[in-house]
């Protein structure tokens, strides 16, 4: 009986398919739009990417981009139909955008979606998606708001609700997480401190790019706003222009300021002496930099201000004012810091004029190089993915001075790229090669000992924590099974995705949260969440998740399975081959029987050969 054939079928059954784990971004302010939330969101997801996850982006039509396109790495972008109105945020709507969003949610089989800023309400509306489906989200907040006026106090009224049951949630300075967890009402247990980045290797000093001596020339570069401080640097301009005939400035960027700042170099004939050049993309930026010896930035809030540091990079002197998180930002011999007043800049300024001649910028550039790295910003955040997916490998308490996340591992493979076999998920990487790095930001070593001292002040830090070092951290940190870093054992299954919508038990937890945000704009809200669950589940009814076809994640799994197929063909060619030169060759030649070295195992070959030797 001849045995039953097929068995590459059974082969391809048992094959190993690979699992990804998928990181959504969601925002309104993205590439091809210039800023710190483009570029944080752009560098995180391309340093995630190879890292090993597969990260997909969600932004609104801008600038004639519109559908499904594919940027470095195989970074996808979803450009969806919605125009912005005011500030390239789009108008609110809370519902217009759930068919789409969710679709691209459970197509793209989404394991947590990651909202950034206050002011995107596709952000927000994307957050409320992924929790009626019962995703994971994580929000980062960029920027500083206030209590008073009108429109800080609804922004502050939708993030209570938007965030009142998010699995966690980022900012990237200490003084960024008070002023967060003071408006969003969220419980700092669930707020991480992960500072922004620079890409150091596009940002090299050029001292031969700049004026000759004995010429100083300013760079001020931002958006031309109230908050960036114009105001300010109006008042700043003429009197150092008046006092020293050899400085020059240099002003980069867009926005309603502008028009002060033109009125302001006419009235003082200061044409030859201060230069407006507009907007400057971002392919511009270094050169700009280079061609400068001091950074100018007036700013009246700032939660992080990563132009600091980038032209810190570029080796550039900074004179910046003392607001927000600027102060956890570069070390006192980079930076020369003043309160918000034109006499204290001006003084500051001045000083920094005497002394630019002493900087030596690739020093500079070198200190900015080995703390400031988009890896290591990848590194942090994929830890907080981490105690989502796996809580039960995360017993570390939230980012904060003495955070684990500030120790990263450094095994140099993709951790979280899982294989899945037989419905039993393996980690693909070794972990005999990881070596956890000490490497910290200023304020933890020591240049900022009170960095977090007000958090701790306030309750935001729980005290039991403050005596405890990086390296204790991450000893409780290690799986309990193999005593490995977790990102690197063995131990990990994924959870199911897309999951199982909430039970209504974990509905009516969250209407009694969000009953209790205010008298009448509790009632709203609840109102608005118990449409968001009809909703949901009438797209349920109509279009099933299960019925959605996942999309494949190009060019990772194409490549993958084209690869696969690759071989299969070339193994059944192979196979083929070895049966041909297997086969006996039986040729009678001067009373020989000539066999092939396989066939002298069988019967019958057995037989031949007998034959011929009693023969002889």
């Amino acid at each position: 009986m001849e045995a039953p054939r097929g068995g590459g079928s059974a082969q391809a059954s048992t094959r190993r398919r690979r699992r990804q784990i998928c990181i959504c971004m969601v925002s309104d302010f993205f590439f091809p739009s210039l800023g710190g939330i483009e570029t944080h969101i752009y560098h995180l997801s391309q340093c995630l990417i190879q890292r090993g996850y597969k990260v997909v982006a969600i932004t609104h039509y801008t600038d004639g981009r519109h559908g499904v396109r594919y940027l470095s790495n195989g970074l996808k972008v979803y450009y969806l139909p919605f125009v912005p109105v005011h500030d390239n945020a789009t108008l609110p709507t809370f519902f217009s955008f759930f068919p789409l969003i969710r679709n691209i949610l459970l197509r793209e089989r989404a394991d947590i979606v990651h909202g950034h800023q206050a002011t995107s309400p596709l952000a927000h509306e994307a957050s409320l998606v992924a929790r009626a489906l019962g995703m994971h989200v994580v929000y980062t907040d960029h920027s500083l708001f206030g209590f008073a006026d009108m429109a800080c106090i609804h922004l502050n009224k939708v993030l209570r609700f938007v965030l009142h049951d998010l699995d966690a949630c980022i900012c990237v300075s200490h003084t960024h997480r008070e002023n967060f967890v003071l408006r969003a009402g969220v419980p700092p247990s669930r707020v991480y401190v992960i500072n922004n980045a620079v890409d150091a290797s596009t940002l090299v000093p050029d001292p031969s790019k700049r004026p000759k001596p004995p010429e100083i020339r300013v760079v001020v570069l931002s958006r031309l706003t109230y908050r960036k401080g114009i105001d300010l640097l109006v008042t700043v301009i003429p009197p150092i222009c008046k006092k020293l005939p050899n400085v020059n400035f240099v002003i980069g960027g867009y926005g309603p300021k502008r028009i002060i700042l033109e009125e302001m170099r006419e009235k003082h004939g200061l044409q030859d002496r201060v230069e407006l050049i507009g907007a400057v993309s971002h392919d511009k930026v270094c050169a700009l930099l280079q061609s400068g010896h001091i950074f100018l930035n007036t700013s009246l809030t700032e939660s992080f201000c990563i132009a600091i540091v980038e032209a810190a990079a570029c080796g550039m002197l900074v004179v910046s004012t003392n607001v927000g998180g600027i102060p956890e930002v570069l070390p006192p011999h980079m930076v020369l810091l003043s309160e918000p007043d034109d006499v204290q800049v001006t003084r500051r300024l001045e000083e920094a004029i005497s002394i630019v001649h002493t900087v030596d910028p690739f020093s500079f550039h070198e200190q900015i190089r080995e703390h400031y790295s988009w890896h290591d910003v990848a590194a942090r955040t994929e830890r907080v993915y981490f105690s989502l997916l796996f809580p039960e490998h995360a017993s570390y308490p939230p980012c904060s001075a003495s955070s684990p996340l500030a120790a990263p591992c450094n095994c140099g493979h993709a951790p979280l790229c899982l294989e899945e076999d037989e419905g039993q998920l393996q980690e693909s990487a070794p972990a005999e090669d990881c070596v956890a790095s000490g490497e910290q930001h200023w304020q933890r070593e020591g240049r900022h000992p009170d960095a977090g001292q007000a958090c701790r002040e306030a309750g935001l830090v729980p005290r039991s924590l403050s005596g405890k070092t990086t390296n204790s951290f991450y000893e409780d940190s290690l799986c309990q099974c193999c005593r490995q870093p977790p990102l690197c054992c063995g131990c990990l299954l994924l959870p199911p995705s897309p999951p199982p919508l909430p039970s209504p038990f974990i509905v009516v937890q969250r209407l009694r949260k969000i009953y209790e945000l205010g008298p009448v704009s509790g009632k709203i809200f609840c109102i608005v969440a118990i449409l968001t669950w009809v909703y949901i589940r009438i797209l349920e009814f109509f279009s099933p998740s299960a019925e959605i076809e996942e999309a494949p994640a190009f060019p990772c799994d194409l490549l993958l399975h084209l690869s696969e197929d690759s071989a299969d063909q070339d193994g059944l060619q192979a196979r083929k081959r070895t049966e041909r030169e297997e086969r006996v060759e039986v040729k009678e030649s001067a009373g020989e029987c000539i066999c092939s070295k396989s066939t002298a195992h069988t019967p019958w070959a057995a037989e031949a050969n007998a034959a011929s030797t009693g023969g002889e």
